[in-house]
């Protein structure tokens, strides 16, 4: 899609269409065009890592999700003030490499609209 701007806020919803057959229409979705950068994830001790990241100014918020693989199961998530720009996530498995993503958040009339996503490997 051409033309969308970085730090808006979009609604969309979409829908399959296959020649003159077309599909419901899904749920309204919420998205913010913007991405925390400078993400690191350390692991401190064995079970537990600390992910850090950039500030985004417009963020209400950010989302911080642990899986054991990028794409795989979460395991841990939390949930972060717009004024802090780390999280320690504690009581993993020992051993494991953990993938960590954070996702900017910003409220606006009522409404929660997730950011783009980025993420990394613990090291």
């Amino acid at each position: 899609m051409a033309g969308l701007k970085p730090g808006s806020l979009y609604q969309f919803r979409v829908r399959a269409v296959a020649g003159d057959v077309k599909g419901a229409w899904s749920n309204v979705s919420r998205r913010y065009l913007r991405s925390v950068r400078g993400i690191k994830a350390i692991v401190s001790k064995s079970s537990v890592v600390t992910a850090t990241w950039k500030a985004d100014p417009k963020a209400s918020g950010y989302v911080v999700v642990v899986r054991y693989e990028k794409g795989g199961k979460i395991i841990a998530k939390a949930s972060v003030p717009a004024d802090k720009t780390s999280a320690i996530v504690k009581g993993l498995k020992p051993g494991k490499k953990l993938w960590v993503e954070v996702r900017p958040v910003r409220e606006y009339s009522g409404k929660s609209f997730s950011g783009v996503l980025h993420d990394a490997w613990a090291k």
